[in-house]
C-alpha cells in the first residue's frame, strides 16, 4: 500500500534534499589594468635637461643642465662662489730699478778708480827707466824735453869710473851730477841714476864710457821726481772716480724718490 502522505518526489536537482548552498560571493580580484600612484602635488614635475650646446667649432659643450621648478622657472644654480681676480694696482713710475742702477754704477766706479790708479802708478814708475840702453863707448841719439826731467842711468854689478858727454841741440846742454841715489827696477834689470840732463827741447847725442868697458849698460830715462806728478794723478783718480760715481748715484736716488712721491699723490687724487 502506498503511503501517499509524503509529497511526491521529483528528480534530483541541484538542490535535491538539501538547502541551496550559497557560497562566498564571487571574489573580484584586482582590476587587470594597473593604475599607478596618483600624481603627488607639490612635487616638481619631471625635469628635463637643456638640449646639447655646441661651440663655434661644432664641438659639444658639456656642463650641468639647467634645472626648472614646477612652474617652469629655472632654478638657481648653487656651487662654489666665483671670485674675480683683484684689480692690479697701477705701477708707480719711475721704477726702483733706477735706484739700484745708480748704486751699481757707484760700485763700478770704485773698481774703475782702483784700476786707473793702479795702471797709472805702474806706468809712471816704469816710465822712469831707460827705454833705449847703449853700451860703453857707444853714442846714442835721444829727444830731450826738459819738462820730462831727463837723466842718465847706469846698470852695473860693481863700482867703476865712468864719463859721459852730451852734444847737439842748441849746443848748451850739460850734464849735472845727481846728489841723490835713485834706483828704478825694470824687469830683471836695476838702473841707478848718475847724471841729470839740463838742456832745452831738441835732439841730442849722448856718449858714455868707463874704465872697464863691457861691465855696464847706460841709458837715458827720467828723474824719479818726475813720477810725483804721475803718482799724484793716480791718487786723484783713485778718489775722484768713486766720488763721482757716488754723487751720481745719490742724485739719481733723490730724483727717483721725488718723482715716485709725485706719482703716488697723482694716483691718490685720481682715486
Amino acid at each position: 500500500m502506498t503511503d501517499e502522505s509524503q509529497p511526491p518526489s521529483y528528480g534530483q536537482g541541484p538542490y535535491h534534499g538539501q538547502q541551496p548552498q550559497y557560497g562566498q560571493p564571487p571574489q573580484y580580484g584586482q582590476p587587470s589594468q594597473q593604475y599607478g600612484q596618483p600624481q603627488q602635488y607639490g612635487q616638481a614635475p619631471q625635469q628635463y635637461d637643456q638640449p646639447q650646446q655646441y661651440d663655434q667649432y661644432g664641438q659639444p659643450q658639456y656642463g650641468q643642465a639647467q634645472q626648472y621648478d614646477q612652474y617652469g622657472q629655472p632654478q638657481p644654480q648653487y656651487g662654489a662662489p666665483q671670485y674675480s681676480a683683484p684689480a692690479t694696482p697701477p705701477k708707480i713710475k719711475p721704477s726702483l730699478w733706477w735706484v739700484a742702477l745708480g748704486w751699481v754704477i757707484f760700485v763700478l766706479s770704485i773698481g774703475g778708480g782702483i784700476l786707473v790708479a793702479g795702471v797709472g802708478a805702474v806706468n809712471t814708475v816704469t816710465g822712469l827707466a831707460p827705454t833705449k840702453p847703449f853700451a860703453s863707448g857707444e853714442t846714442v841719439s835721444v829727444s830731450i824735453d826738459p819738462e820730462e826731467q831727463p837723466a842718465i842711468y847706469i846698470s852695473t854689478g860693481k863700482a867703476l869710473n865712468y864719463e859721459c858727454n852730451i852734444a847737439g841741440g842748441d849746443g848748451k846742454g850739460r850734464l849735472v851730477q845727481s846728489a841723490s841715489k835713485q834706483t828704478v827696477t825694470d824687469g830683471s834689470r836695476t838702473w841707478q841714476m848718475i847724471l841729470k840732463i839740463n838742456a832745452t827741447k831738441g835732439d841730442y847725442q849722448v856718449t858714455c864710457k868707463s874704465d872697464e868697458p863691457g861691465a855696464e849698460v847706460y841709458g837715458v830715462g827720467r828723474e824719479a821726481t818726475a813720477a810725483v806728478s804721475g803718482l799724484m794723478g793716480s791718487v786723484a783718480a783713485f778718489f775722484l772716480i768713486p766720488t763721482a760715481g757716488f754723487l751720481f748715484a745719490l742724485i739719481l736716488n733723490i730724483v727717483i724718490v721725488i718723482r715716485r712721491s709725485s706719482a703716488r699723490k697723482r694716483l691718490a687724487v685720481g682715486g
